[in-house]
């Protein structure tokens, strides 16, 4: 005997089965940005261009039959060759031995300034932003003191009083660039902390310190990601130009604003000392640039499709 009396149900139309079908499936928030991110044709190719930079920044002097240093006066300005790709430059060293370590000076530096713009900027402006008031006052007018004159200004003025020199150009660069990343994330900490889940937090008594580092900055992470793409390009055009005018890396060190700056006598005479080096920087530049506008409509949840 049948409990249920079949006469008055009906099969469902194909159609409408179809409208209960999950049509895309529970990801999180990082895995639906990585699938964004993968369906951007320009910054797929920025990553793997970075990836080949770093990649040959770090086994390229290693592999290399040359030293950064080694000179062969003989040889100065010879042009490319097979057995030198990139030619001499003006004192006989292999070019793109030095265009590879120049690689690894130049991205250590954009790094190691990117990640001291990452930890003034994220506290300074955290706490401006969560505690507001006059506290937010004071502190953001002298960011805005300090924005309005030129960060290269300062930069300069720094290198002129510490001297010139790898870790020179980082404390100079590490103490100007965190501005832009401190008013981003109070601007990230201040939209955030009247949200619903911050006053549920305090509800449950959580401090301040705990609110700040373990809710209000990681949910500030993605336009953090994205800003750092844009700090690292930054800090290695300022360091090359830095090089450039003879405040840079000291020699026999080579970064690629040493090499420009080293080929200027000669560059109508032997033009691919510079060709190389120049073309590095911007080949550096457009990939974090295709990479960095990559990852911020990845990260961005209103472009989610």
């Amino acid at each position: 005997m049948e409990l249920v009396d079949r006469s008055g149900f009906e099969k469902l139309p194909k159609e409408e089965k179809c409208n209960n079908e999950v049509i895309r499936p529970s990801m999180t928030y990082w895995q639906d940005a990585w699938r964004r991110l993968k369906k951007n044709k320009m910054a797929m190719l920025g990553m793997y261009l970075l990836i080949a930079i770093i990649l040959i920044a770090i086994l390229g002097p290693i592999v290399s039959p040359y030293n950064y240093s080694d000179q062969s006066l003989t040889a100065a300005n010879r042009p490319p060759t097979k057995v030198h790709p990139f030619g001499m430059d003006n004192l006989g060293r292999d070019l793109m031995t030095r265009v590879f370590y120049g690689a690894r000076i130049s991205l250590s530096i954009g790094f190691i300034v990117a990640l001291c713009t990452i930890f003034i900027g994220i506290i300074y402006g955290g706490i401006a932003g969560y505690v507001g008031g006059t506290t937010d006052n004071i502190m953001m007018r002298i960011v805005d003191v300090l924005y309005v004159i030129p960060s290269t200004l300062y930069v300069i003025l720094l290198m002129l009083i510490i001297g010139s020199g790898f870790k020179s150009v980082i404390v100079a660069l590490g103490a100007t660039s965190w501005l832009g990343m401190a008013r981003q994330v109070r601007g990230q900490v201040l939209s955030l902390k009247e949200q619903d889940f911050v006053l549920a937090v305090k509800a449950l008594g959580a401090d301040s310190k705990r609110i700040l580092l373990k809710h209000l900055i990681p949910n500030s992470i993605g336009q953090i990601i994205v800003m750092t793409t844009m700090e690292i390009p930054s800090a290695i055009f300022s360091e090359a130009f830095l090089s450039f005018i003879g405040l840079g890396v000291s020699a026999p060190q080579a970064s690629w604003g040493v090499l420009c700056n080293d080929a200027l006598p000669t560059l109508r005479t032997a033009p691919h000392e510079l060709l190389f080096p120049a073309l590095a920087i911007t080949l550096t530049m457009l990939a974090f640039s295709f990479f960095g506008d990559g990852l911020r409509d990845a990260l961005d949840p209103k472009m989610r499709k």
